[in-house]
């Protein structure tokens, strides 16, 4: 198999508070090891919850997202 992805799965358990950790080999691959990194949460109709991870643009280059440009 060319190019295999590794990927995750397991269970994670719902914390106080609501919170939700992720296993340490998991964020660092996402690149969510850093404190404040964010992930996008979508609650489909059929009751699956999707997770994305949410790569910040730099300062420096979010000239390029702009409708001007």
């Amino acid at each position: 198999m060319a190019n295999a992805r590794e990927t995750y799965h397991g269970f994670i358990s719902l914390q106080a508070r609501g919170v939700l950790a992720l296993p340490p080999e998991v964020r660092k691959r996402l690149l969510l090891d850093s404190p404040g990194a964010q992930v996008e949460v979508t609650e489909r109709e059929d009751g699956v919850i999707e997770l994305r991870p949410q790569v910040p643009v730099p300062a420096s280059q979010a000239w390029f997202w702009t409708d001007a440009w």
